[in-house]
Formats: C-alpha cells, structure tokens, sequence
C-alpha cells in the first residue's frame, strides 16, 4: 500500500480524491484538515459491462476525521466512527454506483455514483452527539489495481443540523484486489472486489 501511496497523485491528475477541505455553510472556506482509511467491498453484478449503465454497489469502513467551521462560524470536529461507541469498526460507509468495465479487466475502469458515511461523532463547539453523516457523489477512476476517487457535493450533518458543504472532499487513492474474476467473458456474470485507501489533507 506505501508504494501505490507514492504513485497515486499520478492517478489524482486525471480525477481528485476522497475526503479533504470542509468549506462551511456560510461559503467561506474553513481552515480543515483530515486524514484516515477506508476498506470495503465491491460488487459488480453485471460484468462485464462495457456502458455506464450497469449498477453496483460498496459496503466497508471509513476511519477518519472531518473539522471546520459551522454555519455560525463555530469548530467542530466529527470522528468516525464513534470511538464513544461500545461496538466495533462497524460498517459505516455505504455507495451505489454506475460503472463501465470490460473484460477481461482491462486497464481502466469508472464508475460515477453517491456515497453515505455515518455513525460519527461529533463535537460542534462542546454540543457532543453522535450522529455525524457525510452524503456526496463521487467519480471513481481504476487504473490496473489502483483507484483514484474524486468528491463533490459534500454534505455533513450532525447535531441535527448541517455543519458544512463542500464542493470537494479531499484527496485519496487505494488498491483494487478482484476476489471473484469470472473465467470467461462470454457470459455476464457477477465480480467481486475488495478495496482499500487511504486519505489525508495537508491543510
């Protein structure tokens, strides 16, 4: 994962990445920074699929950070997950998709959907709750096994109400290892992958 690490920003000159500056309500830019990981699984049923009309979706963890200023021009930090919760690294960060992929796996793929991550905690000027959300859409960009993501649209709640929008969510990039790779490509069948990242933002 270091060495994909070190290649990706060749990946991010053709499409950004996952999670980065928070801009807040009010429009302007707040002072942010974040960093964490994110794995999980990937499910292509139709493959292959040579359009971007074939649906597929991912189910995995996010482990990170979001921080800025609210709408009110108050800081506030949101964790996931909850590191208050008795439970686990449960799943917490869900998205379907359209996607193009030939076969056999060629040297790119994309897809173009929305993402949901939830279960935070949050901290919005000492109010603590623990329901943080973050919704948005991304674009996904499959080089070989490396992927590049790029955000926009970004929304995180909590603490019953919105605390930033964002047109980007940041940098980030990971590896696409198949786990079910169909031996022929003459019938659609399903393929299965697990994926793995990491992001920051040097804010």
């Amino acid at each position: 994962m270091r060495d994909w690490l070190k290649r990706r920003y060749v990946l991010m000159a053709v499409t950004a990445a996952v999670l980065a500056g928070v801009v807040p309500a009010t429009g302007a830019r707040a002072a942010a920074s974040t960093g964490g990981s994110w794995e999980g699984a990937l499910t292509l049923p139709t493959y292959p699929c040579p359009v971007a009309s074939c649906g597929g979706s991912f189910n995995g963890t996010l482990s990170g950070t979001a921080a800025g200023l609210d709408g009110n021009g108050h800081p506030f930090v949101v964790i996931w997950p909850d590191p208050t919760a008795s439970v686990g690294n449960l799943p917490n960060l869900s998205a379907t998709f359209d996607y193009t992929e030939a076969c056999p796996l060629g040297t790119t793929g994309t897809a173009d959907g929305s993402f949901t991550l939830s279960g935070g905690y949050v901290d919005d000027d000492g109010a603590i709750s623990h329901d943080g959300t973050m919704t948005g859409q991304f674009g996904w960009l499959r080089a070989g096994l490396a992927v590049a993501v790029s955000t926009s649209g970004g929304v995180i709640t909590g603490s019953g109400q919105t605390l930033a929008t964002q047109q980007s969510i940041g940098e980030g990039g990971g590896a696409f290892v198949p786990t079910s790779v169909p031996s022929t490509c003459f019938n659609v069948q399903s393929l299965t992958a697990q994926v793995a990242g990491a992001f920051d933002n040097p804010e």
